[in-house]
């Protein structure tokens, strides 16, 4: 396995409250050497301890991704809500919110999370849903992005991740849209990103997707003389030359060839 990739810890944080509090958990794998951290965990209130542990991470290297919830509620819940976190909503296989999916200022990015096949206890599968799914998927690719290339830094990541989402869903529900690893991958982009979170932090966003393929402006199309002959009754072939100008881009040339036999009648 790439070694970037084993450095990589994805954490459901909630089951270590039963060890430590979050914020002590953050703390603890932040300096333990993550890249990524997954909080599978929503709670209704913003705790000032638990904002200062995510920054302590964020400062240190590390994308944050949390679940929204699954209410099907637009009430903010925390982390998902807190300064540099990825708050993640959840869409279904018709590549809309999920129904019981929470929405709101807390999101930040989109990904599927109905129906997803995962590995269960003893070596068999199983299929889950919710917001925790969805968030694995982001987590899963912000963990593969640092593997990929392991000088991005977690801003760099968040701002490939959200650039180059698909426009699915609305802003409230989606946020920057429905993750698209794929073009995450493609992007050589290097601009950075650092979710602002909503209340009492910000207001959402920053909203950098979902992604729009550029537009073509074309400067001039020249065709040129014809080069060969059609004759009524003996049929023949002609081509045009077509010189096609692009703004800010070159150019390019093609050609059109047009063969008629001798029994069509033009």
């Amino acid at each position: 396995m790439h070694r970037a990739l084993t450095k990589t810890l994805c954490l459901i944080l909630i089951r270590m409250s039963r060890i430590m509090p979050h914020p002590q958990g953050i703390v603890y794998t932040t300096e333990n050497g993550a890249d990524t951290i997954l909080m599978a965990f929503s709670n209704p209130g913003y705790s000032p301890a638990l904002q200062a542990a995510i920054d302590y991470a964020w400062d240190n290297g590390v994308v944050l991704v949390a679940t929204t919830g699954n209410d099907g509620v637009n009430t903010l819940t925390y982390p998902a809500a807190d300064r540099g976190v990825i708050g993640v909503s959840s869409t279904d296989s018709n590549d809309v919110l999920a129904s019981d999916s929470n929405y709101g200022q807390d999101v930040f990015l989109a990904a599927p999370g109905v129906d997803i096949v995962t590995t269960n206890a003893g070596g068999t599968y199983t299929s889950i849903s919710g917001t925790s799914a969805a968030a694995a998927h982001v987590a899963g690719a912000a963990a593969f992005m640092h593997a990929f290339n392991p000088t991005f830094t977690n801003g760099v990541i968040v701002g490939k991740l959200a650039r180059n989402a698909d426009a699915v869903g609305t802003r409230e529900q989606t946020g920057n849209r429905r993750l698209n690893l794929a073009r995450t991958v493609s992007d050589s982009s290097t601009a950075s990103v650092k979710p602002v979170g909503a209340a009492p932090t910000g207001s959402g966003g920053p909203f950098v997707g979902p992604y729009v393929a550029a537009a073509i402006s074309f400067g001039s199309v020249t065709v040129s003389p014809q080069v060969g002959s059609l004759t009524y009754g003996t049929g023949g072939s002609v081509t045009f030359p077509v010189n096609v100008n692009i703004n800010g881009s070159g150019g390019g040339s093609l050609s059109i060839a047009l063969r008629v036999g001798k029994n069509i009648t033009y």
